[in-house]
Formats: structure tokens, C-alpha cells, sequence
């Protein structure tokens, strides 16, 4: 029998609409459904509702119900517990999610097992202070380390395995993964990378150089040491958009290739360069 748990994001399907419709087409002998108690007051039926944590010690499927962000926002514990993850698009580009709302009926191959997988690389990143780790996270799309809402510039130090590579003085650096190349780092000019690659992504944002102003692509094995040299205290570290945390002078943010990934479902047969370019039509 199979798990599926689906997290929607409220504020994208109002009404809950397309959620039951989901639930529709999933709710049959061969499945069982769970989602979060935040919904147990909602009409929907056919679903047992339990508490974030009991969902994902729980289902094998995540289906989510919102934009790239919903998906970010789970990719963590879904890595962590080994569920695969299927996203349906309700946001502005959606290039993780898989299927859009008039395509839903495709999620009954969940059921028949006529799916693949695609295993998506994520970044294990670090906050260092007084030669002691203090923050451990995990990143699906990229990790940001640059200025927070002043105007200054952020000024700060790269190293790969602990070699000086070379001063950035600049908005921010990114270290995007495969996956997050087509979001923050490519509005800020970075390469799209084929999302089936390991690597890791350095983008400058706004960077006041002539020299230092190009992305550099780094190896799986690489070790990225970025450290904060403005003794003004106002560098933050972002992660996947959802966390913000504010670094001290000399704080180092370390990123290396982790051994999680993010299972995403795979049900249609679409290229992605295919879906590159729709998407990115789309948003003209």
C-alpha cells in the first residue's frame, strides 16, 4: 500500500480546490492518505490528518500543492526520511514541480508504479565561529551569503580546501546546486547546469570588480569556505530562501556537496531543456 502525504500551501489553492481533487483521484484501496492537522477543520475526507512530524516519519510520497517554495520547505525532512516528492505547480515558474493543476490525473501512476526517480544533489552548509560549527543546514536550491538591508557592500573571502581563491566585494556570493542554477543564480547571470550533474555553482551578485566578476564551477569534492571580513556586522547567510541568519565578523559559511538528496517523482517525459524553455517563455 502506498503512503502519501500532501502539504498544500494555502494561500496558493484557495479553497482548497485542487487539493481535493487530488485527493479524488488518490483516495482508493491501494492508497492511503495523510495530511497536516493544520487541515482537520477543512471538509476534506479521505485522509487521516496527523502532525508534521508523524507525516513524515509516516509516508513513502509527498505530493505538494503550491509553488517551487513548497517544495523547498519540505525538501529537507523529506531527504532526511527518505520520501520521494512530487510537485504540483501553482506558483510562478515551478520548475521543480512536476505536473501542473490540469495534469493531475497523472498522479494515479503513483499508484501503478509507472514513475521514475530523479535523485537531485543538495549542499551541506556550515556557520563556523571561533573555530567551533555552530549551525548545521541542508540546502535543495542555493545557499546566499551576502549583505542584508543597508547599502553597504558585503566584503568577503573565498577558499576552496582551504586555498585563498580570491576577495569578492560584492551584494553577496551564491552557491547554487544543480537544481537552484535556474533560480536566484540565474538572475544573477550564472550558468544553467543540467540538473542530473554534481556540482556546485559560485555565483558573485553585483560584484564591484572587473576581475572577480565571473561564476566558477566547482567540483563535487570541493569544500567552500566563505568568510565574512566586514567588521560592520551586516552579512547574512540565506538557505533556499526560508532561512536568514546573521553572521559575525569572521564567521566562515563552509558548503560542501552533501549525501542526502532530494527524490524527486518523475512522471511525464519531459526533457528539461524543454521545460527550461517554457518556462522561461512563460515568464516574458
Amino acid at each position: 500500500m502506498k503512503k502519501i502525504g500532501i502539504i498544500t500551501n494555502p494561500q496558493k489553492d484557495e479553497n482548497l480546490l485542487l487539493t481535493k481533487e487530488i485527493v479524488s483521484i488518490l483516495n482508493c484501496p491501494e492508497a492511503k492518505l495523510f495530511m497536516p492537522e493544520d487541515f482537520s477543520n477543512s471538509d476534506i475526507s479521505g485522509v487521516d490528518f496527523l502532525s508534521n512530524e508523524e507525516i513524515f516519519s509516516t509516508v513513502d510520497f509527498i505530493v505538494t500543492v503550491g509553488g517551487d517554495g513548497t517544495i523547498l520547505r519540505i525538501a529537507e525532512k523529506a531527504s532526511k526520511n527518505s520520501i520521494s516528492v512530487i510537485g504540483i505547480n501553482l506558483g510562478r515558474l515551478g520548475f521543480m514541480a512536476e505536473l501542473e493543476p490540469n495534469e493531475i490525473g497523472l498522479l494515479s501512476k503513483i499508484i501503478t508504479d509507472d514513475f521514475t526517480i530523479e535523485s537531485r544533489m543538495m549542499l551541506d552548509v556550515s556557520i563556523i565561529r571561533d573555530g567551533k560549527t555552530i549551525e548545521n543546514l541542508l540546502a535543495l536550491n542555493e545557499v546566499v551569503v551576502g549583505k542584508g538591508s543597508v547599502s553597504k557592500i558585503a566584503e568577503l573571502e573565498l577558499y576552496c580546501n582551504d586555498t585563498f581563491i580570491c576577495p569578492f566585494h560584492s551584494d553577496g556570493l551564491i552557491v547554487s546546486t544543480p537544481t537552484g542554477s535556474t533560480a536566484y543564480s540565474l538572475s544573477a547571470g550564472g550558468a544553467i547546469i543540467d540538473p542530473t550533474l554534481n556540482c556546485m555553482l559560485l555565483t558573485p551578485v553585483c560584484p564591484h570588480s572587473f576581475t572577480n566578476s565571473r561564476p566558477i564551477v566547482f567540483s563535487p569534492s570541493s569544500i567552500l569556505q566563505i568568510k565574512d571580513v566586514q567588521s560592520e556586522e551586516n552579512t547574512y547567510l540565506t538557505v533556499d530562501g526560508r532561512i536568514n541568519l546573521k553572521l559575525n565578523y569572521l564567521d566562515t559559511v563552509e558548503v560542501r556537496v552533501s549525501d542526502k538528496t532530494t527524490e524527486l517523482v518523475k512522471i511525464k517525459n519531459t526533457e528539461f531543456y524543454d521545460r527550461v524553455n517554457r518556462k522561461i517563455a512563460e515568464r516574458k
